[in-house]
């Protein structure tokens, strides 16, 4: 018998489903809820809510963003390599919370070293950045550039540079180690 394990999205996305799966997932179709052969094909998969609820191994994914593509294929086959990243930018982030409630950095000061990491990744991407990074390193700026912009907003302005401001996640690790 083969397990299924169903998964929650692995990151924020505006106007993901991830908490309405309950509310319209009894309306799925028989053949899914009766787990039934099928092939589910997802033109748009954004946050992958309705993608990760489904307990077929036969679904195709596709977006038009091809950030969120190479993310999700380097995260198929190099997950180890996403979460070592994260370790390392989760970790900086954690001390310097604990240097800001040490007292030893003032909030301002806290919040300030904070951004430089965020804006740090944010920024990789001005005057076609990208095309210097490996698809390793592009999807680990889109993992933390969504994860931490505010409501995992993306927003791009005239020249196609992600330009949206960062909110404060202290245990950036924490969620990927659930999700990944």
């Amino acid at each position: 018998m083969k397990l299924k394990i169903k998964l929650d999205p692995i990151y924020k996305w505006t106007g993901g489903k991830r908490k309405e799966i309950k509310t319209f997932s009894k309306y799925y179709p028989d053949f899914i809820k009766n787990n039934e052969d099928y092939k589910f094909i997802e033109p748009f998969f954004g946050g992958g809510a309705v993608y990760w609820s489904l307990e077929t191994d036969k679904n195709v994914i596709n977006d038009i963003d091809t950030e969120l593509t190479n993310f999700l294929k380097v995260v198929k086959d190099n997950p180890d390599e996403i979460l070592k990243m994260s370790k390392i930018v989760s970790d900086k982030i954690s001390e310097i919370s604990k240097r800001e409630k040490e007292k030893s950095l003032t909030i301002s000061e806290a919040k300030t070293e904070r951004g430089l990491i965020y804006y740090e990744w944010r920024n990789k991407d001005r005057k076609d950045g990208l095309k210097n990074l490996s698809d390793i390193e592009r999807a680990f700026r889109f993992l933390i550039v969504n994860q931490l912009a505010f409501n995992g907003m993306r927003r791009f302005n005239s020249k196609g540079e992600f330009n949206y401001h960062m909110v404060i996640i202290n245990h950036l690790i924490q969620i990927l180690k659930k999700n990944i």
